[in-house]
């Protein structure tokens, strides 16, 4: 299968796990119901990473982004254009820590250069780029509509930063910075040696807020910037904390936990009803591999149930896109199939 998992490194988001699950029990069930598809050409063979990034275009465009790391251009089922190029000069990137677009804009934020790139995705030309220096360790990048600005969020911590560092920012394109309230003492992250980053944590909006998930805690936040209201709830995943504390400073200690099992949280979504939680889990001590799944709630915290999700690779209208194998027409080999959560 063509890989879209998140792989783990040194500085991703592992989350030590035990196997006892402490979500609430519930009577409800999920199934993932197809609602249409895509067939792909082999243009898609031709992207070796792991797929991170999903855009809907119009009708009929959609961006894919991978970890080597590229952004691709496909117009309908077939890849048209790649933006930008791998290197250390102007409009080009080193990695993507993060991407998004607005109108015909495609955004890139490499948080190693500490610079945001627009290419127009009509044309594929660099618009321009800008820089400063509180991009570093941005994770979570969302372009404001009808504004100037971006919403940057500092997920890439060890849990040993200043309870007054602020971690949520506003972006100019002029590269001025507006610091907004939200500090790093505002949410209950665990202290640990490793710095811990993901490479596919995203914000999720939702009415006039936005959801996010901070890898070195246990909860799920949502941020009001304009009123600084802060709101969160325990998604009820087991984390080792108390081994994480314990193992504290002694970098050995954290690499001994690191050789056991992990798991990490990738995207979140979240729909007018429900919110979903990407979670993937590795046996690292039995090589077993990866598995995916997606955890539910309701707005108000309550857990409502977890189901087995491979091969996700983006969220449009409420329903989860999902890359498969046809297995049948070397010409067109992949689909990409939306899935529309159907609660029982």
């Amino acid at each position: 299968m063509h890989k879209v998992f998140i792989l783990l490194f040194l500085e991703a988001a592992l989350i030590l796990t035990s196997c006892t699950q402490k979500t609430p029990k519930t009577d409800l069930s999920v199934d993932l119901i197809p609602t249409d598809s895509l067939t792909l050409n082999d243009g898609l063979s031709r992207i070796d990473g792991v797929i991170m990034a999903y855009h809907k275009i119009g009708d009929d465009q959609f961006i894919l982004g991978d970890n080597k790391p590229g952004l691709y251009l496909f117009d309908k089922n077939e890849m048209i254009r790649r933006f930008g190029n791998i290197g250390q000069g102007p409009c080009e990137f080193t990695e993507i820590s993060a991407t998004d677009v607005d109108d015909d804009t495609l955004y890139i934020l490499s948080s190693e250069q500490v610079k945001i790139i627009g290419f127009d995705i009509s044309s594929g030309e660099c618009v321009g780029e800008f820089s400063h220096k509180t991009m570093s360790g941005i994770t979570h990048l969302l372009k404001e509509q009808d504004k100037s600005s971006f919403l940057a969020l500092k997920g890439s911590l060890t849990g040993l930063e200043s309870d007054s560092l602020t971690i949520l920012y506003r972006l100019f394109e002029d590269e001025s910075v507006e610091s907004l309230e939200l500090k790093y003492g505002r949410v209950n992250a665990v202290p640990s040696v490793i710095n811990f980053r993901s490479p596919n944590l995203t914000f999720a909006p939702y009415k006039n807020t936005y959801y996010f998930y901070l890898p070195q805690t246990d909860s799920l936040y949502n941020y009001n910037p304009e009123s600084d209201k802060l709101t969160s709830f325990a998604h009820g995943i087991d984390l080792n904390r108390n081994e994480i504390e314990k193992a504290g400073q002694d970098f050995q200690k954290m690499m001994d936990l690191l050789q056991k099992e992990v798991k990490m949280i990738g995207k979140v979504y979240a729909s007018a009803d429900w919110l979903a939680i990407e979670y993937i889990y590795e046996n690292i001590a039995e090589d077993l591999g990866q598995e995916m799944s997606l955890y539910f709630y309701r707005h108000d915290g309550t857990f409502i149930a977890q189901i087995p999700a491979e091969d996700l690779i983006g969220f449009e209208d409420g329903k989860f896109i999902q890359l498969r194998e046809t297995g049948n027409d070397p010409d067109f080999p992949f689909s990409m199939v939306s899935l529309k959560p159907q609660f029982n």
